[in-house]
């Protein structure tokens, strides 16, 4: 079965790399592409800068740009992946909705809405239960489907491996690459011998989003996870890949070796985009490193560095790509289970 897809925001990072992954897609067929309005009408072939470090794919250069808004996409797609920014994603995204598509989307707005499932395949596939909701709730046919932020995917998913050990709170000091920033965040003159702190805006998606991943639903409800979570962000000189050192206190005290299965245990899932293995425990001294370890799982696995554990104290440091499998990879994966659950039929 092969479904159409559109992508909005096309041009960007996080677009650029969800083209790439679209190509030659098991499930998917790239029949549309938005981007911002000046675009509109021109090819793909030759007028996009071309800004991440994979060969341009060239099995869309025959495609045009069209206007990102229901009813103006080539093919009509019933599926859409959005790599929107939050500005233009308030409105477009529930227009497409509305008119009966399915949108899985990194941008943010609606992330922490109740009705809008929050989802990392491996953590909490079933929440895209909440669609039924929505779509009584909201009165559309199509609905909404969010990936978390990319520094949030690297940490909820030793965390939900962790959650049956009774998860109480956890302090995060993270390290960011700039891509995260997109094309124009950071200036040159500000990042280079330098560390920015405090992201504006990143801490507080740490300590909220991470709560309704390792929630529960049931009958349409969501309860989120009681776990208190403190972070300070970091801007650092590395283009792709997010890092972070976690001090997690359990319920109660676990042998080193429970934690360690309970973290390197989490399950797989089987869809095209998803890692054989989610996460690898890395036990190498200084590690994990982004140039080393970025790629890990082509670039959608996460790297946990050696386990410490003291009493109901733990601690390790994680990693992820960051454009991939905090954003382009996390989005397409989302698409892939919202397939799975038939809610493409």
């Amino acid at each position: 079965m092969s479904i159409s897809v559109g992508v909005l925001g096309a041009t960007g990072l996080v677009g650029q790399r969800l083209l790439v992954r679209l190509e030659n897609h098991p499930q998917f067929d790239v029949v549309a592409i938005a981007a911002s309005e000046d675009r509109i009408g021109e090819p793909f072939e030759g007028s996009v800068p071309w800004r991440i470090d994979e060969p341009r794919p060239t099995s869309f250069d025959h495609l045009t740009f069209d206007k990102a808004a229901p009813g103006e996409l080539t093919g009509d797609p019933p599926l859409v992946l959005s790599a929107l920014p939050g500005s233009v994603a308030t409105e477009t995204e529930p227009a497409f909705a509305e008119a009966g598509v399915i949108v899985c989307s990194n941008a943010s707005p609606l992330r922490m809405a109740e009705d809008v499932p929050l989802v990392i395949p491996e953590v909490n596939a079933d929440h895209l239960s909440l669609i039924d909701e929505q779509r009584r709730s909201r009165g559309w046919d199509g609905a909404i489907i969010k990936n978390p932020n990319c520094m949030t995917t690297t940490i909820a998913l030793p965390f939900a491996g962790l959650s049956d050990l009774g998860l109480d709170r956890a302090t995060i000091v993270t390290m960011q690459a700039i891509s995260g920033a997109g094309t124009g965040g950071v200036f040159g003159i500000d990042i280079v011998d330098n560390v920015l702190p405090d992201i504006p805006g990143e801490a507080p998606k740490l300590a909220t989003e991470p709560r309704k991943l390792l929630g529960t639903v049931t009958a349409g409800q969501l309860t989120q996870h009681p776990i208190s979570i403190d972070a300070a962000c970091h801007r650092v000189p590395v283009l792709d890949g997010h890092f972070a050192t976690c001090f997690v206190e359990l319920d109660e005290a676990y042998p080193p070796s429970q934690v360690r299965a309970a973290i390197e245990g989490l399950e797989g899932v089987n869809l095209p985009s998803a890692p054989a293995q989610p996460i690898t425990v890395i036990d190498e001294p200084r590690r994990p490193q982004p140039r080393i370890d970025r790629d890990l799982g082509a670039g959608m696995g996460v790297a946990v560095g050696p386990i410490s554990v003291e009493q109901h104290r733990v601690s390790f440091s994680c990693l992820a790509h960051n454009t991939i499998r905090g954003a382009a990879g996390a989005c397409l994966i989302a698409a892939e289970a919202a397939v799975d659950d038939g809610y493409l039929d």
